[in-house]
């Protein structure tokens, strides 16, 4: 609709037409309630300057979130000035328009979004973040593409806060750092994080389809749709040797009881790393020691049973050994691969990601693995046969002070859960409170060989000796030792469920991610390499915890 000249009385339809956006405007402005999932407006079809205001909760929300962070943006403002003129476009106004193009739920993060959106700004916004140029000339889209690039530029070179890093992690740290001080705002400090879930999740996936092998035997055909056909897997862009395509987003997320004071913290996302498809989840190691030089004091980590395929030096670098020299316990399901018993050099049983006394009940040893589709009932009463066999198994004594990660663990006779003929001090105590391990008649520790070779050395003769497990009072556990097993919470147990019980929180920020507060999905984003959408992921990451703490606040009435 062309604008009516000065002086000029609208036409009934030019009215009409005034007041239908009058009221698409109003309806916008109102579009984020809180507590609610956003609705917001998206491109008017048109003209390119065509663009619907974002709502005033919108701007809001995006000032709250990078006011949290202003110090460290106008750092990184001050080192992108250098020689010759200022950019027009600061690192705030930035970041503020790329947050916005989230709230509203455009099409895909994309600098042509990210400049309407600020151009349909009102005057005194745009005054704010230092957009109206002394020539009135209009925001361009090189200006902020040029920006952008320089910033990534910043961020890899000359940023003395990740020089000891890798030049690949720290646009990460960049973008992880910026989540931190928003957490830090809200009041979630790196020491109130103990306990995280981990997970990994695809976007912007295109696929690999297996053809049918009556058609073709043996053939894969690559597309760019992941709505080709089932089993997707990431590809590269139309050919198996072309550009890579998508990526593979590896979060942890905060799991209840993070807090020192023990109330209940939301779930919301702590860390991220962004990396290409078909790795294996290699970068998720990466993921954890970035998160130790943020300062985030970790003791556990919840996983599923895909993290054991990362216990291989050639997938993952060891992962259990890196989380054991950070002194992070591991919680994790196991696949059938992991939960075969297997004896070790010195007569422990391996069993279930835990070390066993060799003398354990044959009936305990191999029990039924927990199952998704158990009933509660079900669950609870696999539980306590775990929980029978937990009698038996080695108890960690000692974890502090042990070199490389390492930890002691005691026999459970010691550890006074059992009573044992072969440890005399635990057969002091009743029957009726701890069960008797069931010895063989013919195996006994060399003391007890010696003292009988006394008497009868023919009897003395006929014993075995115990294994080392038995003799000793402890046993040294190296991480490097069955990595892909041991778990100092022991696998089924009930202890075990309601720990890893807490995994699925990692699941609700990804739907948070993807569908209920922001929209990372097929089309978000149409760059080359890893920099750019780490950093617009991370922000929309920043979007997604602001809208869950928001959410969270509202459940339990909380103000901050």
């Amino acid at each position: 609709m062309k604008p009516t000249p000065l002086g000029v009385p609208r036409s009934a339809s030019e009215h009409r037409a005034a007041e239908r956006k009058a009221a698409r405007l109003r309806a916008q402005r109102q579009a984020i309630r809180p507590y609610q999932e956003p609705e917001n407006s998206r491109i008017v079809p048109g003209s390119d300057e065509a663009m619907a205001l974002p709502s005033e909760e919108c701007l809001d929300a995006a000032v709250e979130i990078l006011d949290s962070c202003r110090d460290e943006l106008a750092r990184y403002d001050r080192a992108l000035r250098g020689p010759g003129p200022r950019p027009q476009v600061s690192v705030y106004a930035l970041m503020f328009g790329v947050l916005l193009v989230i709230a509203m739920r455009l099409d895909g993060m994309f600098i042509t979004d990210v400049v309407k959106v600020l151009r349909a700004l009102p005057k005194s916004w745009r005054k704010r973040l230092g957009l109206i140029r002394p020539n009135n000339k209009k925001l361009s889209d090189r200006q902020v593409r040029h920006r952008l690039d320089r910033l990534v530029w910043v961020i890899g070179e000359l940023c003395p806060s990740f020089a000891d890093m890798p030049a690949g992690q720290r646009i990460a740290a960049f973008a992880n750092r910026l989540i931190q001080l928003h957490l830090e705002g809200a009041g979630i400090a790196p020491q109130d994080v103990h306990h995280v879930a981990a997970d990994s999740s695809s976007i912007e996936t295109p696929a690999a389809v297996l053809v049918d092998e009556s058609v073709i035997e043996g053939d894969k055909r690559y597309t760019k749709d992941p709505e080709a056909g089932p089993n997707f897997w990431p590809a590269k862009n139309g050919r198996h040797n072309g550009t890579r395509m998508g990526f593979d987003l590896h979060t942890t997320v905060l799991t209840s009881g993070a807090g020192i004071d023990g109330k209940p913290r939301p779930g919301v996302i702590a860390a991220f790393v962004l990396a290409y498809p078909n790795k294996g989840g290699r970068e998720i190691p990466q993921l954890f020691d970035l998160m130790g030089k943020l300062g985030y004091e970790m003791e556990t980590v919840r996983a599923d049973r895909g993290i054991s395929n990362l216990m291989d030096d050639k997938q993952g670098g060891n992962f259990h050994v890196r989380l054991a020299e950070q002194a992070i316990r591991l919680i994790h399901d196991l696949g059938p691969t992991h939960r075969k018993p297997a004896p070790d050099v010195r007569g422990v049983v391996w069993v279930d990601s835990s070390l066993c006394c060799p003398c354990a009940p044959a009936g305990l040893i191999e029990l039924p693995a927990h199952s998704s589709s158990m009933t509660k009932a079900e669950r609870l009463e696999l539980a306590s046969r775990y929980d029978t066999r937990d009698q038996y198994h080695f108890e960690e004594r000692q974890r502090a002070g042990v070199a490389g990660g390492g930890c002691r663990l005691e026999c459970p006779a010691r550890a006074g859960k059992v009573r044992c003929p072969l440890v005399p001090e635990s057969m002091v105590r009743g029957m009726d409170e701890v069960p008797t391990i069931p010895v063989p008649d013919d195996v006994a520790t060399p003391d007890q060989i010696a003292r009988l070779a006394r008497v009868d050395p023919e009897a003395a003769a006929k014993l075995k000796p115990a294994p080392d497990c038995c003799v000793q009072k402890t046993i040294t556990l190296k991480p490097s030792v069955e990595p892909g097993r041991y778990q100092s919470i022991h696998y089924g147990t009930t202890r075990w469920v309601e720990a890893y019980g807490q995994r699925p929180k990692v699941e609700a920020g990804y739907a948070h991610l993807k569908t209920n507060f922001s929209s990372i999905r097929r089309g978000s984003y149409r760059y080359f390499g890893k920099a750019i959408p780490t950093i617009f992921i991370g922000l929309a990451l920043m979007w997604t915890n602001h809208m869950i703490l928001r959410s969270f606040d509202h459940r339990f009435n909380i103000k901050r």
